[in-house]
């Protein structure tokens, strides 16, 4: 039995936590299959190296098909989602 880590281990891997900016819009695709589509916004926070804080927030793009997008039915903006994956 595989480990969904080991199988996220190469190069256009992905995994991050935020919270859910938009409304998800769930359709359909062309052969039937669900889709559901949102952002999810994450913010990176730091000091510099006189110690002044700064943040960089991202509004990243998610959408999640098939089952994924069927047991999903929960999220709703404002939700905390972790989303792991890869690109490409």
């Amino acid at each position: 039995m595989s480990n969904d880590r080991d199988e996220l281990s190469d190069e256009n891997a992905f995994h991050f936590t935020g919270f859910v900016c938009t409304t998800p819009e769930k359709t359909l695709t062309g052969k039937g299959g669900a889709q559901l589509k949102f952002y999810v916004k994450t913010v990176k926070t730091w000091r510099d190296r006189d110690g002044n804080p700064h943040n960089e927030a991202a509004d990243i793009p998610v959408k999640l098909f098939g089952k994924a997008a069927d047991a999903a039915g929960w999220v709703t903006m404002g939700s905390r989602v972790e989303v792991s994956g890869r690109i490409g």
